[in-house]
């Protein structure tokens, strides 16, 4: 790469499509990037994103800590009252049993993801090919030019949200109970206090993005919705049946379940599809609601990265009948017999699939 061409600026697909590349080519270096939400930039050895920095406090490692549930908000403050130059944060909540080992590497993981992923939020970057100089870090165990193909999808997903999500919308809260992290807790009760889009920013914690971020993320959980009516693109045929069919049986077992005392056991469901079913919790194209329901915007989600790779359909059919035959057999286990009798021959689908 010449002199020449090393400082560029300009969409987002351009960026995506050169990033690529360099994955491909198997690179070594640093990406010097500015973005909406500051200066950043990613180190990469061998086309692999081996560290990160940034200048924004929303991307700090104990900020993870508090936004992926590891800890409360108040134990945050009180590991960062202990930071000295020769103790960092990480040792510091191990030290102090605020988390454990896997934990810490799970938020190491997600610190550089988080980075990566905050260049997709705006419509442009300006970015600047530089040697790497220091430390390598931990280095992403995910593969890099995955996760890139991923946030391509994503970038197309956040603006069509950020579409809906404009300033004067309002949000309503949908659920304020159920197993979530303190800062989800948090983050719900702001909306549920100031409602439009441009206050909630206003009064958030983070970087405007960052909190659209959040909003699209608990809109694809259903534990927001927004006034305006999504109406998500249509998928391939096979695909919509599918989804259809699978949140027809999810309806009726979560109903059972209900109904016999086992509402417990529907976060059993979301479990298991978001640690055995969905590949990447970080960037996802999946996710169930509090219902075990595929909400339109997920569809939306699940639709924009089949239309980037028709590879994907055949992907997402595999993943939706995994988790529909989890609830069918759930049924079977779980609820009286004459109950879930009806519900396996109602969706034989679930077991023939």
């Amino acid at each position: 790469m010449s002199s020449s061409e090393q400082h560029m600026c300009g969409s987002i697909d351009k960026f995506t499509y050169i990033v690529q590349g360099l994955i491909k080519d198997r690179w070594s270096g640093k990406i010097a990037l500015t973005t909406d939400s500051g200066n950043k930039s990613l180190n990469l050895v061998n086309g692999r994103f081996v560290s990160t920095t940034s200048e924004l406090l929303d991307d700090r490692l104990g900020e993870i800590f508090y936004r992926y549930g590891f800890m409360s908000l108040d134990a945050l403050m009180q590991i960062i009252k202990q930071l000295t130059p020769n103790r960092r944060i990480g040792q510091i909540a191990l030290d102090d049993n605020l988390l454990n080992y896997n934990q810490l590497w799970f938020s190491l993981q997600v610190q550089i993801i988080n980075v990566v992923q905050s260049v997709y939020l705006g419509k442009e970057v300006t970015y600047e090919f530089k040697p790497n100089d220091g430390d390598f870090g931990c280095g992403l165990i995910e593969p890099s030019l995955e996760l890139i193909n991923r946030l391509k999808v994503f970038h197309l997903s956040f603006q069509r949200f950020c579409a809906v999500a404009c300033d004067s919308a309002i949000v309503t809260v949908n659920t304020t109970s159920g197993n979530m992290s303190q800062f989800t807790q948090d983050m719900l009760d702001i909306v549920a206090e100031h409602r439009t889009v441009s206050e909630i920013i206003l009064n958030s914690r983070l970087h405007p993005s960052y909190t659209l971020l959040c909003l699209m993320q608990m809109f694809a959980d259903n534990q927001v919705s927004i006034e305006e009516q999504w109406q998500p693109t249509q998928l391939d045929a096979n695909l919509q049946q599918t989804i259809s069919n699978y949140n027809s049986i999810a309806t009726s077992v979560t109903d059972a379940l209900r109904k016999h005392g086992f509402t417990e056991t529907i976060d059993e469901i979301i479990t298991y599809a978001n640690d055995f079913v969905i590949d990447c919790k970080i960037v996802r194209t999946l996710s169930l609601d509090s219902n075990a329901m595929l909400t339109p915007f997920t569809m939306q989600i699940i639709s924009d990265h089949c239309a980037v790779d028709q590879s994907q359909v055949s992907r997402y059919l595999v993943m939706v009948n995994s988790i529909a035959k989890f609830v069918s057999q759930l049924a079977v286990d779980i609820l009286p017999a004459s109950v879930s009798g009806k519900i396996t021959v109602l969706h034989q689908f679930a077991r023939s699939a």
